[in-house]
C-alpha cells in the first residue's frame, strides 16, 4: 500500500532518549516547550502528573505540538517523559556550586504528517467519498509525490533535531 492511503504518516515512532545521573530538570521541563515554540509548533501539554516516592520524586510530562507546514500538511510532534529517583542535589561545576537534580529520565519521540488536514477532499458536509479518496490518491501520488516526500523528511530532521538538543542539555 502506497503512503497516499495512509493518513497520519507515522514519520518517528517510539524513539527514547534515556538518561541517569545529574540533570537539569526545570531546564529541560521549560526547553522542550520553548524549543517547540521557537520552530513554530503549537504546544499544549496533553498531561502532567507529580508524587513523591521512598527512593526521590516521580514525574511524567507530555506534550503534543503541532505547526502547519503547508495548507495541506500537519506536522505533529509528541514527547513523553518519565522521571524516577528524582532527588535535588549540589554539585560543583567549576569551581561553584551549582544546584541540580539527580534521577533516571526516559523521554520518548514520535512525530507524524497528517495530509489534508482541512478537508480540501471533503463534501459540503465533511464527508469524504470514495470518489474525493480517488481524487486525493491521484493528486499525492502523481501531483504532490515529491513534495510530501520532502515534507516528510522535514518532519524527520526537525524531531531528530529536537532529540540532538535534548541530548546536548542533558550531557552538560
Amino acid at each position: 500500500m502506497g503512503k497516499e492511503k495512509k493518513n497520519p504518516i507515522v514519520v518517528l515512532q517510539g524513539n527514547i532518549i534515556k538518561h541517569k545521573g545529574f540533570l537539569d530538570f526545570n531546564g529541560l521541563i521549560k526547553g522542550i516547550p520553548r524549543w517547540l515554540t521557537q520552530h513554530g509548533y503549537d504546544v499544549v501539554q496533553k498531561g502532567h502528573s507529580q508524587k513523591q516516592t521512598g527512593s526521590g520524586g516521580y514525574l511524567e510530562a507530555n506534550w503534543e505540538a503541532t505547526r502547519e507546514a503547508t495548507d495541506y500538511v500537519m506536522f505533529k510532534i509528541k514527547v513523553d517523559i518519565w522521571l524516577r529517583d528524582l532527588n535535588d542535589v549540589a554539585v560543583e561545576r567549576n569551581g561553584k556550586t551549582v544546584k541540580m537534580n539527580r534521577g533516571n529520565i526516559e523521554i520518548t519521540f514520535n512525530s507524524e504528517m497528517s495530509k489534508d488536514y482541512n478537508k480540501i477532499f471533503s463534501n459540503k458536509e465533511g464527508e469524504v467519498t470514495e470518489f474525493n479518496k480517488f481524487i486525493r490518491e491521484i493528486y499525492e501520488k502523481h501531483i504532490i509525490k515529491s513534495k510530501l516526500s520532502a515534507m516528510e523528511d522535514k518532519l524527520l530532521l526537525e524531531t531528530q533535531t529536537l532529540m540532538e538538543y535534548v541530548r546536548t542539555f542533558l550531557h552538560r
